[in-house]
């Protein structure tokens, strides 16, 4: 994360129809559909986006925070008051597995 590369998150749908990549707080840089996507009606892809979506910031998220914890030793306090706190239900894995850091559902 120290060579200048933008750190972001990139989440798909189990099948592979949706896939968003996002930057730190959930800015979009890309969403990818397949055809199968567009079947699913305009409400339902909406929704479906917004949740992967909401994956993929949760995963930019928490690598930024790790960045700025090995870098400047930020707290969780900080990282919370920066919006880069992570949902409940999208728990870091506690295991250091790199800067690219690794979620759960």
């Amino acid at each position: 994360m120290t060579d200048g590369t933008p750190i972001t998150g990139t989440a798909s749908t189990v099948d592979g129809a949706v896939t968003v990549e996002v930057g730190i707080g959930g800015g979009l840089r890309n969403v990818r559909l397949t055809r199968a996507a567009l079947h699913l009606g305009g409400p339902r892809l909406a929704a479906t986006i917004l949740e992967v979506a909401a994956r993929a910031t949760a995963l930019a998220n928490q690598r930024a925070g790790i960045a700025l914890r090995r870098t400047l030793g930020a707290s969780d306090e900080l990282l919370a008051g920066l919006g880069l706190s992570v949902p409940d239900d999208l728990v870091p894995v506690d295991e250091d597995f790199g800067e690219r850091g690794v979620m759960r559902r």
